[in-house]
């Protein structure tokens, strides 16, 4: 196997250098999240970035291959092209358009675990966890750490990190909106940046038939759907404003 050296947190010395290969002041990668988990005693680490050479495919030179720890460690990684990876570096996000990445963990012992994401070189407007096996979704803009209880028996592809990209001309007010609506396979997410308030939330086919109406105080909503390879209109309604997206559900 690969040669790898697993350290554990106390045995670390700590100085202002930031993760390697990233966080250097000529570092050619410019907008990136660093992750990290933590059993309490060990660590691991992996960078997601953004750039116009970036893709869905494996980049020499940008993407890397992981080199697992030892199996007490916890240990984070991502697929690309059959290629287990360390840093995974994608194209940029298009204005109003979203991206996830599926992260995968095995833990080194069972218990609780946190993730710590760091988002100092991070510019796009969006950036949700969604823990699956949970079913819980947190803004990381809001609280960068989650802590969760983990087993050996759980699924290793347990996280997604969904980007989004919601920049807007600040001249065009009417296109200012504090809701955002995406899809994942077959969930739509409707995320309310108020900090107070209902959202009436109302889908369509593109028949016009409506598939749900329900009333949501969540800052976060998301709904599975029973359908396949199909558009639907996602409906929005605050206090201040109405949203319509059309998102396609796989």
């Amino acid at each position: 196997g690969s040669p790898s050296l697993t350290l554990p947190i106390a045995n670390r010395v700590h100085d202002n250098t930031g993760f390697e290969k990233s966080n250097s002041s000529n570092s050619l990668y410019t907008n990136y999240v660093v992750i990290s988990v933590t059993d309490g005693v060990y660590e691991d680490n992996i960078q997601i970035s953004f750039g116009s050479n970036g893709s869905i495919n494996f980049e020499d030179g940008w993407d890397a291959t992981k080199m697992f720890g030892a199996d007490f460690a916890p240990q984070l990684y991502m697929i690309e092209d059959n290629l287990e990876l360390a840093f995974n570096h994608l194209a940029e996000i298009e204005n109003q358009d979203s991206k996830y990445v599926n992260l995968y963990f095995s833990c080194g012992v069972e218990g609780l675990q946190t993730l710590n994401f760091d988002l100092s070189n991070y510019s796009y407007s969006e950036i949700i966890l969604e823990d699956k096996e949970t079913n819980t979704f947190q803004d990381l803009l809001q609280n960068q750490s989650y802590t969760f209880d983990a087993n050996f028996s759980d699924d290793e592809d347990r996280f997604v990190i969904h980007f989004g990209n919601k920049l807007t001309d600040i001249k065009s007010n009417q296109d200012i909106s504090p809701l955002y609506i995406y899809a994942n396979d077959k969930t739509v997410f409707i995320k309310n940046s108020e900090s107070e308030g209902q959202i009436i939330i109302e889908i369509y086919d593109l028949l016009g038939r409506k598939l749900l109406n329900e009333i949501s105080h969540n800052n976060l909503t998301s709904y599975s759907l029973n359908i396949s390879n199909s558009f639907v209109v996602v409906k929005a309604s605050s206090k201040n404003g109405t949203k319509l997206e059309k998102v396609f559900i796989k």
